[in-house]
């Protein structure tokens, strides 16, 4: 770029400000439109390219003041300090809800120009009080540029940060020659025009500077939660592999992205809990290295989080909600993982996630780390190579048997739950399937076993085994609430998530021009195609995790209608009870999770003591606290057992007689469903024509399905 005198004036005041010894091309561009040209202005660029560099070299030149919009109050505190720190000369202000507690002059100050620049909230920035201060023509004279940071927050937190939408209605209350900035590292296609319109951009006026926002030095990797594992944190052990108390500062610095409070309070637990089991680490040490973040987390601890994870120290995870790292400069994360699907997933969202990763590239490689990485563990039911809507095909065809009718006294009763399983979970389109191939009850039942226990041990299977995307060899088929999960799905995600090329579909939709279009595109670097991503046209070996530890024997969770499982159900009520007394009301923002007071697995093993009895007569293997532990070795780990193991049998002895209430309960229910649907698929099949003893239709499978239905002297 050659240099006018303008653009050298910006060059040397960027160059001043950061210590660049060359200002970026894009910098240079956006401070002169909005300094000298004074029209709306959006930057697009990476994280790392210094777009706060354009908001300090405008009030440099200028002199004056600067309102900036900010989403976070983390965010808003780290802006004020860079301003003060890097514009010569200047007095920023945050201005949030508490501020005027603090300040309750602050309005008055604000009037007579006693800041620089004024950052503040959305929800501040509408305030009737800041209106009236906006449409003064004492503060039009020293205003000069109104500008929003992060400004695909506008599009993606429109529900429940509504003021977002309305700052379009500031720009009525200003003169026409103050000019609207916005910068972001991510302006897709779909929300494009809503953000630009409701933040207030004159579309007339408008330049949008685009230069590459691809992160090269961060690989992508993408994971399958498989079915009965989705909510497995254990998927999350593998980032503590080979640690110790001596080198935990090896652990590379990681922000893992949760959206559920609780289901982030279970991770770390789990987290620590693996860490003070494998790495030999104590409890409070544990805490110390693995921490939280979010909004139920007190200020003043936030801050500390903060400064520990910036700095070198032991605290090398947090988990997170989306607030952590948006803007701020921590400069050397190594690794990012978003453990299941937001609410509401956004693409944009996802690669802002994936660019809090080495934001600092040269501090770093200092401590060895030449990559980032950033994993997504996603629901298995995404991916269309995983499964698929066919039913399975039987290896054998069962010859035909006798009539149902002259069978069913014989039929065997259903001696496992497995069996249960195959019985109920048919619709009537297997009914009629498996009609079409033999009408004998008996060997539906037993055809129907085979193939779910085949299913159940393939799934199983998959999830101890798997280490990467591609490891499936058999696909598993979608069961109904997979496919309504699928149609529920944004269609921008589940169509990244199949792509080829993880990084490529990103980019398009981020609307990067690709290399054809534009080589000239600022900021664009060399990319090791070994180390892009793991979709199916790049790396599938990226990114690889040690597969799953099996469950010890008797801890996996109760099958469905079991004893065991409504036993499990009294057992998660009583935990979750006790779960409210380890943290006091006042401080309780929401319900503690039954797992902080006994372990998941260690609930589902005395769930299942109660199915270890006597069939006919159930009773429990236990009548107190030293028999509990003969039965049961693992509970010696709870730390729990000696104040509330007493009450754990009492729970466990008084629930007894309505554990097996519910569970017969169930079975009557259930088999009467079994009865009504056979009964459903023995009419659907046979017609109106069976009674008299004839069969219409061509479909043979129809034949065969109402065979049971007609008289031994009918068929003569």
């Amino acid at each position: 770029m050659d240099f006018g005198d303008t653009d050298q004036l910006i060059n040397d005041a960027i160059c001043a400000i950061t210590g660049a010894q060359r200002a970026r091309d894009g910098q240079i561009k956006a401070v002169r439109r909005l300094a000298y040209d004074k029209e709306d202005t959006v930057l697009v660029a990476a994280t790392g390219y210094d777009k706060s560099a354009v908001l300090y070299t405008f009030a440099a030149l200028t002199n004056r003041i600067t309102v900036q919009i900010v989403p976070l109050t983390k965010l808003g505190e780290n802006q004020r300090d860079n301003i003060a720190n890097n514009v010569k000369d200047s007095n920023p202000a945050w201005i949030d809800g508490d501020t005027h507690l603090k300040n309750p002059k602050i309005w008055d100050e604000v009037r007579n120009g006693d800041y620089t620049h004024i950052i503040l909230s959305p929800e501040q920035a509408v305030n009737p009080k800041f209106k009236s201060i906006l449409r003064g023509p004492e503060f039009h004279e020293k205003i000069g540029l109104f500008a929003i940071d992060e400004l695909h927050i506008v599009g993606e937190w429109r529900d429940f940060r509504p003021d977002f939408t309305y700052l379009h209605t500031l720009r009525s209350l200003l003169p026409r020659w103050v000019p609207w900035f916005g910068c972001t590292a991510t302006l897709d296609r779909d929300n494009q025009d809503y953000i630009l319109k409701h933040a207030g951009f004159d579309l007339r006026r408008l330049e949008i500077i685009r230069t590459s926002v691809n992160r090269p030095e961060i690989s992508i990797a993408v994971q399958p939660l498989v079915r009965g594992y989705i909510n497995d944190f254990r998927r999350l052990h593998y980032l503590l592999e080979d640690s110790t108390v001596h080198t935990v500062r090896s652990i590379p610095k990681t922000i893992i992205y949760i959206d559920s409070k609780p289901r982030l309070i279970a991770a770390r637990w789990s987290l620590c809990k693996y860490a003070q089991e494998k790495c030999s680490f104590s409890k409070e040490f544990a805490r110390k290295v693995i921490q939280r973040y979010d909004a139920d987390v007190r200020d003043a601890d936030k801050n500390i989080i903060f400064n520990n994870l910036a700095s070198d120290s032991d605290c090398r995870i947090v988990l997170a909600t989306v607030s952590l790292g948006m803007g701020m400069d921590i400069p050397d994360i190594v690794r990012v993982v978003q453990f299941g699907l937001p609410k509401s997933p956004s693409l944009a969202d996802l690669w802002q996630r994936f660019s809090r990763a080495m934001r600092n590239t040269q501090k770093a490689a200092e401590q060895g780390y030449i990559r980032g990485m950033a994993v997504v563990f996603a629901p298995y039911w995404v991916f269309s190579h995983i499964g698929s809507t066919d039913k399975p095909v039987p290896k054998i065809k069962q010859p035909r048997r006798r009539p149902a009718r002259q069978q069913q006294a014989h039929m065997p009763a259903i001696a496992s739950r497995l069996r249960e399983m195959a019985l109920v979970d048919r619709d009537d389109d297997d009914i009629a399937s498996q009609g079409s191939q033999n009408s004998n009850p008996v060997s539906q039942t037993s055809q129907a076993i085979e193939e779910a226990a085949n299913a159940q041990q393939q799934e199983e299977a998959i999830a101890l085994s798997s280490v990467g995307l591609w490891d499936f060899e058999k696909r598993i088929k979608w069961s109904k609430n997979d496919i309504t999960a699928q149609e529920k799905l944004d269609l921008v995600i589940r169509s990244w998530l199949n792509s080829g090329c993880f990084r490529e579909s990103a980019l398009d939709y981020l609307q990067e021009p690709s290399i054809e279009d534009d080589p000239d595109l600022e900021y664009r670097r060399p990319l090791d195609k070994e180390f892009c991503c793991n979709g199916h046209n790049c790396n599938r070996t990226l990114g690889r995790i040690p597969p799953l530890e099996p469950l010890n024997k008797g801890q996996e969770k109760p099958t469905t209608g079991s004893l065991a499982a409504f036993a499990m159900d009294r057992l998660a009520v009583w935990c979750k009870e006790q779960a409210q007394q380890l943290v006091p009301a006042e401080h309780r923002h929401f319900d503690v999770l039954g797992e902080m007071w006994m372990d998941l697995r260690l609930q589902y093993a005395v769930a299942r003591l109660f199915s270890q009895g006597p069939r006919k007569k159930p009773e429990l293997p236990f009548n107190d606290v030293p028999s509990l532990v003969q039965k049961l070795p693992a509970i010696r780990e709870w730390e729990h057992l000696q104040s509330s193991g007493p009450e754990l049998v009492a729970v466990c002895t008084e629930s007894i007689a309505t554990v097996i209430e519910a569970r017969d309960a169930y079975k009557k229910k259930k088999s009467a469903d079994r009865a009504a649907r056979r009964s459903v698929g023995i009419v659907s099949g046979s017609g109106t024509e069976a009674v008299s003893g004839t069969v219409s239709g061509t479909n043979e499978g129809r034949k065969r399905a109402a065979e049971p239905s007609i008289s031994p002297a009918s068929k003569r």
